[in-house]
């Protein structure tokens, strides 16, 4: 498979949609991988040392539109295989989320095929109670992202604290 240049993707996104209302339907078709079965889901932790797993009701929600725009946001700076991260979604699938245990909506992160326990320093999942927000989410997400320029305070920041 021939890679794309972001820009190639970012135009393929927006300019492949049947219509304007469409547009922020999917407006992210190259960023999360649909899991529709347990086995894609179990598989798609295990490949992944680092799963940012986004778990929604609908493809028109509020919450499923911000993972999109976040998810290009995260994407637009940097090289998808050079996040070291991998990033899917489980659309309108009850059975699929309800095995996993996650809350409908909500975005959950996996190190080694197990969910970030909820500590002081690292919180796994995403579900505010209020009204989901785009630079909450983006920088719930940019917190498990290997260290970037900008990026790098937060996660050296945490990393020195847990060597102190």
């Amino acid at each position: 498979a021939v890679s794309q240049p972001p820009r190639q993707k970012w135009m393929l996104s927006k300019y492949l949609q049947d219509s304007a209302d469409k547009a922020d339907q999917r407006n992210n078709i190259f960023y999360a991988q649909p899991l529709v079965t347990k086995k894609k889901l179990k598989k798609f932790k295990k490949k992944n040392e680092v799963a940012v797993i986004g778990f929604f009701a609908k493809e028109t929600d509020l919450s499923t539109r911000l993972w999109h725009e976040a998810l290009w946001t995260v994407h637009k700076g940097s090289d998808a295989e050079d996040l070291g991260v991998g990033f899917a979604e489980v659309l309108d699938n009850a059975a699929v989320s309800d095995k996993e245990g996650a809350i409908v909506p909500s975005v959950r992160v996996y190190l080694d095929g197990k969910l970030v326990e909820d500590d002081e320093s690292m919180q796994g999942t995403y579900a505010p109670s209020t009204t989901w927000q785009l630079q909450s989410l983006t920088e719930f997400i940019e917190g498990f992202l290997p260290v970037s320029d900008e990026t790098g305070e937060a996660a050296s920041g945490s990393a020195s604290e847990q060597e102190l």
